[in-house]
Parts: C-alpha cells; sequence; structure tokens
C-alpha cells in the first residue's frame, strides 16, 4: 500500500487487537476443551503480526513511521451485554457450526468463565479492554 502513494501521501492504518482480548482466549480454550474440540476442526487464526513486526516491517520502507497503542475501556452494564456483542463477532465462526442446541451449550460455557474473569465494578458495570493498534506512514 505504501508503494501506491503518492509523494506526499499518508498510510493511516488502525488494527483491532482483538486476539489479545481476554475473551478471546476464554473462547480458545473452551473451544479446544475436550468437551468442545471435536466441533472445530479449524481453529480460528488471527492474521495480525505483532506490533514489533509491523515496526520493523514498515520503519524499513517508510520515510516517517509512527505506531501507538491506544485501549479502549467500553464500560458495559453486563456479562450478557458482553456476550451479544461478541455473538455478532469473535463467537460468529464457532456458532455457524454448531447445532441450534450445542450453540446454547457452548455459549453458556462461555458465559460462565466471563462471569468469573469479568468482576463487575462497584457500580455494577464491567469494564472491557478493546486493544487497537495505529499507525501513519509516509513513502
Amino acid at each position: 500500500m505504501i508503494g501506491l502513494l503518492k509523494a506526499d501521501g499518508i498510510l493511516a492504518v488502525q488494527i483491532p487487537m482483538s486476539h489479545l482480548l481476554h475473551i478471546h482466549k476464554i473462547i480458545k480454550e473452551i473451544s479446544m476443551s475436550e468437551k468442545w474440540k471435536a466441533e472445530f476442526s479449524n481453529p480460528r487464526i488471527f492474521y495480525n503480526l505483532s506490533q514489533n513486526e509491523y515496526f520493523d516491517l514498515l520503519s524499513k520502507i517508510s520515510s516517517e513511521f509512527f505506531l501507538w497503542e491506544t485501549i479502549y475501556y467500553h464500560e458495559l452494564k453486563s456479562h450478557r451485554d458482553i456476550m451479544e456483542w461478541y455473538r455478532g463477532t469473535g463467537l460468529r465462526p464457532y456458532l455457524s457450526v454448531l447445532s441450534d442446541r450445542k450453540k446454547k451449550l457452548f455459549e453458556q460455557d462461555i458465559f460462565d468463565r466471563v462471569v468469573k474473569e469479568y468482576p463487575m465494578q462497584k457500580n455494577g458495570n464491567i469494564i472491557f479492554k478493546f486493544p487497537r493498534l495505529f499507525f501513519v506512514a509516509r513513502p
């Protein structure tokens, strides 16, 4: 993409680092457990590079390169809100291969761990960290 920019162009990229989220670790552990691993023949692969790999790759082909990470702290009202968010994103590859009955059981296993591992704040809400990597580069 850098090679396609005009001399005064800027490449600006934002990458969700969702593979670093605790919920993805929970999903991975549960999907690979004895109870569930037979259901998932193709484990999910994240194709993100590490921050160091992006830096090494882009800093050598850019006249200017800046890299930073931001963590957004979403305040969710309940553990169910986490599940609802992930039902439409990170859980989709798993739920798409399960029967309706097994979907409910799998989601319950995930939910039980989410409740244990995402503490409620004093106001009853849950802080849901969401890291994003940003970089800008000039040709």
